[in-house]
């Protein structure tokens, strides 16, 4: 098998400098069927879950306690979601991930359409902000698994 290179941008409006995945002779690393390198993954939800507490930590000192709870939202599910794929990669099911964001989306759905029904509009922002991150999650999961 010969040595592949690929570069992908995480293109995210709310992480100033962009997270870039290298995957370089991915024979060596943890890898599913399609050369997908889940460690590098899981380091790039992780380090958008920093960016984000980070960026958090900023609007906070700046007084924007709103928009820094948005995102903390955003980076605790890039942390969910790095930690529920660690664990499927310890189950060897990596799969099972995608069946996990299904989960996610039904469960964060149905607590959207309740605060809509309650007319909560803080807790309306709130989920429609995580399905947002969790919906950005799954594109990339899918791009880099060629799905």
């Amino acid at each position: 098998m010969k040595n592949v290179s690929i570069y992908v941008k995480i293109n995210l409006d709310t992480l100033r400098n962009g997270c870039y995945i290298c995957f370089d002779d991915y024979q060596n690393k943890l890898e599913n069927e399609r050369g997908f390198n889940v460690e590098e993954f899981i380091k790039a939800l992780r380090d958008q879950h920093a960016a984000l507490n980070q960026q958090a930590a900023e609007l906070r000192a700046l007084d924007k306690g709103d928009e820094a709870v948005f995102s903390t939202v955003r980076a605790n599910v890039y942390d969910i979601c790095a930690t529920v794929l660690g664990v499927q990669v310890k189950k060897g099911d990596i799969p099972g991930f995608s069946r996990m964001l299904d989960r996610f989306q039904n469960e964060w759905g149905a607590a959207l359409e309740a605060a809509k029904r309650q007319d909560n509009a803080k807790k309306i922002c709130v989920e429609e902000t995580k399905l947002e991150a969790l919906a950005d999650v799954r594109a990339h999961f899918a791009e880099l698994r060629c799905e």
